[in-house]
């Protein structure tokens, strides 16, 4: 019996010894879950919180990439003093301006100017998700970029036309948020700029109808920023244009004051008409570089054929297209062309319509291809809404207009995260 008892002692012992294993193995399972658990739970959160840091800078960026619209659209006054017009209180937008990119919430606002000529710090802020980061970011006025030929929405130019520096050394611009088209006997010496390729991606913006690419084969700039903006309305312009303008004709100007030529005077404060019709020649005898003629118009613009405005008769010197400059806020700029360089006026001027649609009109309803190739001649600048040119068209920038004759053109020049 002893013996029984004692069998029966270590039968338990070795079952209180197996479950003691047992649990210690279950104990050791559940530790190594747990463990398992922990590891992938914090792998998931340091993945997420990963996502987040990423999609917290993404939002920073699109908060960096709307400023840059807005400075773009509306300009601040920044301390540049030579250009064509002074962009005080263009700011129209109300900071700060907010967005989301996924969960995550971006806003930015004007912090202040810094003491480098022109430029504003804005901070960029993004908030969501586990993530609030600051940024401060220095915009930084470039001084511009070329107006030359710019249709803000887009440019049309059909049958032969030549498009080129005063020089001819291949150093104009012409530029568009929108798109280009060109007849294959267009020839630019120069550049084609694609503002806006953010939202609106090359390529297919700049098209030749048919034929080679000639035109399109010139260096292509593409901008991954918003639109460029429009030159400015002048300052000045509402105090001129204060009260009821009165129509200008170059004919009845001519005539009335007995006159060889349509003579333009030099107005400190600018000359304000409700319109403008150029149908006899036009000089600006008293203007010069630094004191121009400066024209603002509240409606539309015509020139007609055979006419010179500011453009020397024997072509002699070249025209200075900054003794003139025009601002109108009409709908319609027709030029009618001429059947040759006798007849086809000739412009000398820094032109800017930002509204308007350029129309040129083809002598005797010819049709593109049948335009002579000197109908019409611009020497200087022309930015318009749209531009469509029915061939003949000679447009030569004049490139020595320095930074006065360019649009804003806005950089990014310091990004530094303030916390994270």
């Amino acid at each position: 019996m002893a013996e029984s008892v004692a069998r029966d002692g270590a039968g338990r012992a070795r079952d209180e010894g197996s479950l003691i294993l047992a649990m210690l193995l279950a104990l050791m399972i559940t530790s190594l879950v747990l463990t398992m658990a922990v590891g992938m739970i914090a792998g998931q959160q340091k993945t997420r919180t990963a996502r987040d840091f990423s999609t917290g800078q993404l939002a920073a960026d699109a908060a960096v990439n709307d400023a840059l619209y807005w400075f773009h659209q509306y300009s601040p006054n920044p301390a540049v003093t030579d250009r064509l017009v002074d962009l005080a209180n263009r700011v129209t937008v109300t900071t700060p301006r907010t967005g989301t990119v996924g969960e995550v919430g971006w806003s930015w606002y004007v912090q202040s100017p810094v003491a480098v000529a022109g430029a504003y710090t804005v901070v960029a802020r993004a908030t969501g998700r586990n993530v609030d980061r600051r940024f401060q970011v220095t915009l930084t006025p470039q001084f511009g970029a070329p107006v030359g030929f710019t249709a803000y929405t887009a440019g049309v130019f059909l049958g032969t036309n030549t498009i080129n520096d005063y020089t001819g050394t291949n150093r104009t611009e012409v530029g568009t948020n929108g798109t280009l088209r060109f007849s294959a006997a267009t020839t630019i010496g120069g550049t084609v700029t694609l503002w806006n390729n953010l939202a609106y991606p090359h390529p297919g913006r700049c098209t030749v109808v048919s034929g080679p690419t000639t035109a399109c084969a010139a260096p292509v700039r593409v901008y991954q920023v918003a639109p460029i903006g429009a030159l400015a309305r002048p300052v000045g312009f509402d105090a001129a244009c204060a009260g009821t303008p009165r129509a200008w004709v170059a004919s009845r100007e001519r005539a009335a004051a007995g006159t060889a030529t349509a003579v333009l005077p030099v107005v400190a404060a600018g000359s304000c008409y409700s319109s403008m019709v150029f149908d006899y020649e036009t000089t600006v005898p008293a203007a010069t570089t630094a004191n121009p003629v400066r024209l603002f118009v509240t409606g539309d613009i015509t020139v007609r054929p055979g006419v010179r405005v500011n453009f020397p008769a024997a072509g002699t010197p070249l025209p200075n297209s900054r003794t003139l400059q025009v601002y109108s806020l009409g709908d319609t700029v027709t030029v009618m062309g001429g059947t040759g360089s006798s007849t086809a006026p000739k412009m000398g001027w820094t032109f800017s319509a930002p509204l308007a649609d350029c129309v040129g009109v083809p002598p005797g309803g010819l049709s593109p291809a049948s335009v002579p190739s000197d109908s019409v001649f611009v020497y200087g600048s022309m930015a318009c809404d749209t531009i469509s040119a029915p061939g003949g068209w000679r447009l030569f920038y004049d490139r020595y207009d320095t930074p006065r004759y360019k649009l804003p053109l806005w950089a990014v020049t310091d990004y530094i995260a303030l916390d994270t």
